[in-house]
């Protein structure tokens, strides 16, 4: 049982499998698995050898087996009967190698541990790692990317079992999140006995789609975290009222939630990793896919340092037994020499218990460094869009500058100063005031537009001003165009144009309720004005009504009015 010295992690997974329904013990089912999901790799392995892999099966309670015609393809199996029986063992273990498909220098070693527990439940551990020949000189390829094995898949997969971590389901493919069961959702997060990441996949409100593909993500993490995806970007709308401003995610975000999530602590927010596309491509989806699992393999959570996984950890189970046996029945040197023996066992696992330690704090050491370069590109990619939004508010007043100079009929409530535009805007009621001069007669603000402006709940959106800026320009311009047009589809032709989302009315409850309805009423210039079309940028909202005869916008709240869905959830 020798190791390779080279020998690297590549995946590593524990959880349990409880029966399920009518079923008790289930350790048979389980190893069953596991001797068919090697007797399938075996298959690939020496498909083109005449002689069969079929001579393994007298090795299944103990012993190994090579491959005759290819000495780096091995089967090897022990287990210690414990407090079980020959053919139900407390312990058994299993351990597949065989070279690499894509680079005959590596070979890979796939380690399994059964540990029979209570009420005829299992605890299933497994190691999955590459080393290369040492006959091997030269360049080494790529380190492949992390993927659960097909056996794992398999055993999450199975209808006799569940798989648990902790107080979490973990299923081989993504869970859906429902329209209405936001709260299920809030529930998993915060449950105290998960014992596994929970992967949060958002959908992009434009398209409706999503950053990474669900289904690889959960086959790829299986056994190591469980992956939920929103079933439509209604789901993400919801959660914006249940989940706090720091924990949110949605429009296309992924986030993954760690175990033991509080609403209420500071620095929660990062703690809990997200993903944004940047450039939403294959290429980009990919490289957020290998950050995701090589980190939650580093992490593996659901592992614990005393598993029973490999046949090491089998011997050493099974020299344990016997030390505590011969020590109940020993005389008083026997018992002298054995304490000695174990006095050194301890200190040896005590080094080892240092030497993983000082791994431990090397590996997190590594993620701090890798998430203080993160936070160094998120700062630079922030920098980045300050330094877009400049560069679009300076246009916009070049071209209006230009265009007041070229018409060359300044008038007294039109005309602008240069040093007016001389800083960008500070706050959301500051580019309500220079909208409304930039574009007079074709956007105008009511005294409740101005008002709700400068409240107390506009804070939260000086870090989108430059969107908000764009969404105003384009409701001057191109929704003030399409209106004026009458024909075709407004709400499809905004969104094609600009990107950002239209709703002429208002859904058939909120319409029906009377307080509702009165919140989308308002006067200008001593007319009452109907408001509820709105256009939306991210959870900003801005509600107005187009004046047909003076064909001009008019902005009556900003904010989110209460539907009669959220008003149902709060």
């Amino acid at each position: 049982m020798t190791l390779p010295y080279d020998l690297r992690r590549h995946y590593q997974c524990a959880f349990d499998l409880k029966p399920n329904g009518n079923a008790n013990e289930i350790w048979p089912a389980v190893v069953g698995t596991v001797r068919e999901w090697v007797r399938q790799a075996l298959h690939r392995q020496t498909a083109n050898w005449s002689t069969g892999p079929i001579t393994i099966a007298r090795i299944w309670n103990g012993g190994e087996w090579r491959y005759p015609r290819h000495p780096r393809v091995s089967v090897t199996v022990d287990q210690e009967a414990g407090n079980g029986s020959k053919d139900r063992p407390q312990f058994w273990s299993l351990r597949l190698k065989h070279p690499c498909a894509d680079h005959p220098f590596r070979s890979w070693q796939t380690d399994v541990g059964v540990v029979a527990g209570p009420n005829g439940a299992c605890r299933v551990s497994s190691k999955t790692a590459y080393f290369f020949s040492t006959t091997f000189i030269g360049e080494e390829p790529p380190s492949p990317v992390p993927a659960a094995p097909v056996l794992i898949r398999q055993l999450l997969s199975a209808t006799r079992y569940n798989g648990w971590a902790g107080a979490t389901r973990l299923r081989a493919e993504p869970t859906p999140v429902l329209v209405g069961h936001g709260d299920r959702f809030v529930h998993e997060m915060k449950e105290k006995g998960r014992a596994c990441p929970l992967v949060y996949i958002s959908r992009r409100r434009l398209d409706n789609e999503t950053i990474v593909n669900p289904g690889l993500l959960s086959r790829a993490l299986a056994g190591l975290a469980t992956v939920m995806v929103a079933a439509s970007k209604t789901v993400d709308e919801e959660l914006e009222y249940l989940l706090p401003t720091k924990l949110y995610c949605g429009n296309g975000v992924l986030r993954i939630y760690l175990p033991g999530v509080d609403f209420n602590a500071d620095g929660e927010s990062a703690r809990h990793r997200f993903f944004v596309l940047e450039h939403p491509d294959e290429q980009s989806s990919q490289q957020v896919f290998d950050v995701i699992t090589r980190s939650l393999v580093r992490g593996a959570l659901t592992y614990q340092r005393n598993e029973v996984t490999s046949l090491e950890d089998v011997v050493a189970r099974r020299n344990e037994i016997r030390l505590a046996e011969l020590r109940q029945g020993g005389s008083g040197e026997e018992i002298e020499m054995l304490d000695l023996f174990a006095a050194n066992i301890e200190r040896l696992e005590a080094e080892k218990r240092q030497v993983q330690k000082e791994l431990d704090a090397f590996l997190s050491e590594y993620d701090g460094l890798e998430n203080e370069l993160n936070n160094w590109k998120s700062s630079a990619k922030k920098l980045e869009d300050d330094l877009r939004q400049s560069e679009f508010i300076r246009k916009e007043f070049e071209e209006r500058l230009a265009s007041i100079k070229a018409n060359a009929k300044p008038t007294a409530g039109r005309k602008m100063a240069a040093d007016e535009f001389a800083t960008l805007p500070e706050d959301l009621a500051d580019v309500v005031r220079r909208i409304a001069s930039l574009h007079e007669g074709k956007i105008a603000f009511t005294d409740r537009a101005f008002k709700t402006s400068s409240g107390p709940g506009m804070k939260q959106f000086r870090t989108q001003i430059k969107d908000i800026w764009k969404l105003f320009v384009e409701m001057a311009t191109t929704l003030r165009d399409l209106f004026r047009r009458k024909g075709g589809q407004v709400e499809r032709g905004f969104q094609d144009k600009t990107g950002f989302e239209l709703a002429l009315t208002e859904g058939k409850n909120t319409k029906h309720d009377r307080d509702l309805v009165k919140l989308r009423k308002d006067w200008f210039d001593g007319q009452p004005i109907d408001v509820n079309p709105h256009v939306k940028c991210r959870e900003f909202r801005v509600y107005f009504a187009f004046d047909h005869q003076r064909e001009i916008i008019i902005v009556s709240h900003l904010g989110h009015l209460d539907t009669a869905g959220t008003r149902r959830m709060t």
